[in-house]
């Protein structure tokens, strides 16, 4: 199994664009894929969009909401 973590630090830089994409490209190849959003900076994280642009564009179903980052970055509290 292949790991790819796509990452940034700023919001609204592309991620979703770019694991659709790739994933996409890999699945008409004949890959099987999953795209998993584990953390978002949305403070409630019903309202992220990305798990449902991921149901739409890859047929993916989303079963688990990504985990809040505060605004303040990651904490050690956090981490526990």
């Amino acid at each position: 199994m292949t790991v790819l973590y796509v990452a940034s630090h700023q919001s609204r830089a592309g991620k979703t664009a770019l694991a659709v994409t790739l994933a996409s490209i890999l699945r008409d190849k004949g890959t099987s894929v999953a795209v998993f959003k584990p953390v978002t900076s949305v403070a409630d994280p019903g309202r992220d969009p990305d798990p449902a642009v991921y149901s739409s564009l890859l047929d993916q179903t989303m079963t688990v909401s990504p985990v809040p980052i505060p605004a303040e970055g990651v904490t050690d509290q956090l981490l526990d």
